[in-house]
């Protein structure tokens, strides 16, 4: 698993209940402020610590900025470092359609070997996609020890979304014990959605411990029609290689407009190869979308090679 190391210029510290009034933020747990004006006043290279317990988000937090989010802190005077066993929950209450909106091309090729970095995070309940990271050409992004819960819409939910570049495949999306749970399409969906935990374009996917439950069309849900291609519940990765080990993928639902899509896993499209190692793949489904005479449809992993000389390998 690659490490990251974190070099921090300045650290903020960060309470559900944190006085943007009277507080600053740099001095301690007793001069929290909330994570929204933590992000609005934090440089690149900053570090913020999020005390555990729920941070509501009111509105996206849209940022070009390389950060540290780091949450399941103990929050009080004394234990500045000390983690709790809970992480921290940014909850956007269905409110907001992201939490975080990222964005960093602003420095251009400066970026290689950048990371955005979340650590102990829960992302729920967005009304669409959890973080976003469109139009990032050179910077990659980590999770360690994050969530993505009941991320969804009927327009398409997704746990996190990632858009490099034709001309730069080489960034990385890595994720490490994290889960994904619950994202994907509510009630009367009918539009396209590609990846409801991860869609990616032109990224590389590194995924290690991780679990995949019960995303894409909810169980409960009639299939929709009338226009979109497919839902892939867990997986959707375009021009992008990847490379997981030891996740589970449990009772996820896919739908499909389309013959042979659908798939809980859909890779396309490149020749940078493929490996899976020790992963289950238990109990999941794909339907045929309402109003439509699809066939063929996948209910596991799906892989259409980008070239002849792709490499998978699973084991």
């Amino acid at each position: 698993i690659p490490e990251i190391t974190i070099y921090s210029d300045k650290v903020w510290y960060v309470s559900p209940d944190g006085n943007d009034e009277v507080n600053t933020g740099a001095n301690g747990w007793a001069d929290a402020i909330t994570v929204t004006n933590a992000v609005a006043k934090a440089a690149s290279h900053d570090v913020l610590l999020l005390k555990t317990g729920t941070h509501l988000v009111a509105e996206k937090m849209t940022h070009t900025k390389f950060l540290a989010v780091l949450g399941g802190y103990v929050g009080t005077e004394g234990t500045s470092e000390e983690l709790s066993t809970c992480n921290s929950v940014l909850d956007a209450n269905y409110a907001v359609s992201s939490i975080f909106d990222l964005d960093a091309d602003n420095q251009g090729s400066r970026g290689y070997g950048y990371f955005h970095y979340f650590g102990n995070l829960d992302f729920t309940h967005a009304n669409g996609t959890a973080v976003v990271a469109d139009n990032s050409k050179y910077w990659s992004v980590a999770f360690d020890d994050c969530r993505f819960i009941d991320n969804c819409s009927a327009s398409g939910g997704r746990g996190f979304y990632k858009k490099g570049s034709y001309q730069n495949t080489t960034t990385i999306a890595l994720m490490h014990n994290c889960e994904f749970r619950g994202n994907g399409l509510s009630a009367g969906a009918k539009a396209e959605q590609e990846g409801s935990a991860i869609y990616l374009n032109y990224v590389r996917l590194r995924a290690f411990d991780c679990r995949f439950i019960e995303n894409g069309l909810r169980p409960e849900i009639v299939s929709g029609g009338n226009g979109g291609k497919m839902v892939n519940p867990c997986v959707s990765i375009s021009y992008g290689g990847a490379k997981m080990m030891n996740c589970d993928f449990i009772h996820n639902r896919g739908m499909s407009t389309k013959d042979g899509r659908g798939a809980v896993v859909y890779l396309t499209s490149t020749s940078a190869g493929y490996q899976f190692n020790h992963c289950n793949f238990v109990g999941n489904e794909t339907v045929a979308a309402s109003s439509t005479t699809a066939s063929g449809i996948y209910g596991g992993l799906t892989i259409n090679l980008g070239s002849e000389t792709s490499s998978v390998k699973i084991n």
